[in-house]
C-alpha cells in the first residue's frame, strides 16, 4: 500500500471481528501514511459488499474526507459490486 498510495480508507465489515482488524491495519499503517476508518461510519453488523451505494457514499464522505463529486466518479465508473 505505501508504495501505491498516499493514504488508505479502511472500510471492513462493522462487526466484532471487522472493528478488531480495522485497528490493528490503522495501527500498522498510520506511521507510514495517512489512514482513515470509515468501518464504524456503515450500519453495524453489515459487510460493505452488501451496503448500498448510498450506505457507503455516506459512510466514506462522513468528516468530510472525500469530495463528493469524486466518489460519484469512483463509484459510477467502477465494476465494484455494492
Amino acid at each position: 500500500l505505501m508504495e501505491n498510495f498516499d493514504a488508505v480508507i479502511i472500510l471492513l465489515d462493522n462487526d466484532k471481528e471487522g472493528r478488531l482488524h480495522t485497528v490493528s491495519l490503522y495501527r500498522t499503517l498510520s506511521d507510514h501514511m495517512p489512514v482513515r476508518s470509515v468501518t464504524g461510519e456503515i450500519p453495524k453488523g453489515k459487510d460493505p459488499g452488501k451496503c448500498t451505494k448510498g450506505q457507503l457514499r455516506k459512510a466514506i464522505l462522513s468528516k468530510g474526507f472525500v469530495r463528493s463529486s469524486y466518489l460519484s466518479t469512483v463509484i459510477n465508473n467502477s465494476n465494484l459490486k455494492f
